[in-house]
């Protein structure tokens, strides 16, 4: 699988954003006829962002909860609707853990 960044992601992202934001100014100046139009792209902006980082350090906190619960013995939830795990985790978990001895010291 390739996850490499790509230029299209990145385009649709930043049309979508600008987009939003034409809207909001759209009807932030109808609805109030004499605001500026200057603070409500900055306030637009600001919101965006602030939004696409609370979304990306929650999908990170999400990755890294799921990662610690898995590595500790924890079931996947998804094969919970198949039954059970995976066959491979049955043999994986019954193995002993490596521990990593330095020789020499």
């Amino acid at each position: 699988m390739n996850r490499k960044p790509r230029f299209g992601f990145f385009a649709r992202l930043l049309a979508g954003a600008s987009a939003l934001a034409a809207m909001i100014m759209v009807l932030a100046s109808q609805t109030v006829p004499g605001l500026p139009l200057v603070p409500v792209l900055a306030w637009t902006t600001a919101f965006i962002l602030l939004a696409g980082v609370a979304i990306t350090l929650g999908f990170y906190a999400s990755y890294r909860w799921h990662a610690w619960c898995l590595n500790r013995g924890g079931a996947d939830p998804q094969w919970l609707w198949m039954g059970g795990e995976a066959q491979r985790v049955h043999v994986v978990r019954r193995q002993p853990a490596r521990r990593h001895v330095r020789r020499g010291h």
